[in-house]
C-alpha cells in the first residue's frame, strides 16, 4: 500500500506547482502554450488508453456518446480559459488559487444531477456537505470583499467572476466524469483534451498568428509542465494509485483526502516563488483557512 500512497503524494507534489505554472503561462502567449500542452497531453492519454482499445481509434471514437465531445471541454478548454482570465484580471496568482478550489464545491453540487441522470437514483446533500459548502462560499465572500463581509463592495468583479467560472467549469466536468465508465475514461480524456487543444489553437491564431514561431525555452518548459506534468504524469500516478488500492481492497478515499493540502501548498508556492504577500493579509488568510476547512469537511463526507 506504500506504493499507492507514494504515487498520490507525488501527484499532489506536482499539482502544488500548478498555480505558479499557470500564472507564468498567463503572462506570455497563453493560448499558444496551452495548444501545444494539450496536444501533448492528448498523446499521453491516447497511450494510456491504447491497451484497452478493442478497435481502431477512429471507430472507437465514433461509438462514443456524443455528449463526451462537448462536456469534456469543461474540464480543459473552458476551465483553462477562465483560469487564465482570472489570473490576468487579478495580475496575481494568490486570489485565483483560492477561487480555483471552488471546483471541489461545484463537484458536490453537479455530481447529484449527473448521477441521477446516469442511474435514476436520487441523492441528497448530507448535513456535513451543506456545512462544507456554506463554509466554502463564505470563504469566497470574504475574498471578494477583502474582509468587508457586511457590505456588497466587491474588489475585483471581473477576477472573481472568472475565478468562480473556472471552479464551476471543472466542477461540472468532474461531476460528469464520475459517471463515465472506467473502460471509456482515458479515451474520454483524450478526446476532451484533444478538442480543447483545437479550440486553443483557434484562439491562438486569432490572437497572434505568428505566436508559435516565438516559442522559446520558457514556453517549452511550460508546455512540458502542463501537458506532461500536471495533466500527464500526475494524472497517471493518481489513477495508478486508485488501481492499486482497488486491487488491494484499500479505500483510496483515505489517501485521496490529502487533496485538502493543495490550496495551502499552492498558495505557499506562489508566496515563495512569486514573492506575493497576500497570505499575510488577515482577510486572505481567513479565506484560505475556510476553503481548506471546507475541502476537509466535504472530503470526509
Amino acid at each position: 500500500m506504500k506504493k499507492a500512497i507514494s504515487l498520490v503524494l507525488f501527484s499532489i507534489f506536482i499539482w502544488s506547482f500548478s498555480s505558479v505554472i499557470i500564472y507564468e503561462t498567463s503572462r506570455i502567449s497563453a493560448w499558444h502554450v496551452y495548444t501545444l500542452a494539450y496536444f501533448f497531453a492528448a498523446i499521453i492519454f491516447y497511450f494510456f488508453s491504447k491497451e484497452k482499445l478493442t478497435d481502431t481509434l477512429i471507430r472507437t471514437i465514433g461509438k462514443l456518446p456524443r455528449k463526451y465531445f462537448f462536456l469534456g471541454l469543461f474540464g480543459y478548454f473552458f476551465y483553462s480559459f477562465s483560469y487564465i482570465q482570472t489570473m490576468q484580471a487579478f495580475g496575481t496568482a494568490s486570489e485565483p488559487t483560492v477561487l480555483n478550489y471552488t471546483w471541489i464545491l461545484f463537484t458536490v453540487l453537479f455530481t447529484m444531477p449527473f448521477r441521477y441522470y446516469a442511474t435514476g437514483e436520487k441523492q441528497r446533500l448530507s448535513f456535513r456537505s451543506i456545512i462544507g459548502l456554506l463554509i466554502g462560499f463564505a470563504s469566497i465572500w470574504i475574498l471578494a470583499t477583502k474582509g468587508g463581509v457586511l457590505g456588497f463592495q466587491f474588489q475585483n468583479i471581473e477576477g472573481i467572476f472568472w475565478g468562480i467560472a473556472a471552479g464551476a467549469s471543472y466542477g461540472f466536468f468532474s461531476g460528469f466524469a464520475g459517471t463515465v465508465p472506467e473502460k471509456d475514461n482515458n479515451i474520454f480524456l483524450c478526446i476532451a483534451v484533444g478538442l480543447s487543444a483545437i479550440l486553443m489553437f483557434i484562439l491562438a491564431m486569432l490572437n497572434d498568428p505568428s505566436g508559435f514561431s516565438k516559442i522559446g525555452l520558457k514556453e517549452l518548459l511550460l508546455i512540458l509542465a502542463i501537458g506532461g506534468g500536471i495533466n500527464g504524469l500526475a494524472y497517471w500516478c493518481w489513477t495508478r494509485a486508485n488501481i492499486i488500492a482497488y486491487k488491494q481492497n484499500f479505500e483510496i478515499a483515505k489517501i485521496a483526502s490529502l487533496v485538502f493540502v493543495l490550496p495551502l501548498s499552492n498558495v505557499v508556492m506562489v508566496s515563495l516563488y512569486l514573492n506575493e504577500v497576500q497570505i499575510w493579509e488577515p482577510y486572505f488568510l481567513a479565506s484560505l483557512v475556510l476553503i481548506v476547512l471546507s475541502v476537509v469537511i466535504i472530503q470526509k463526507d
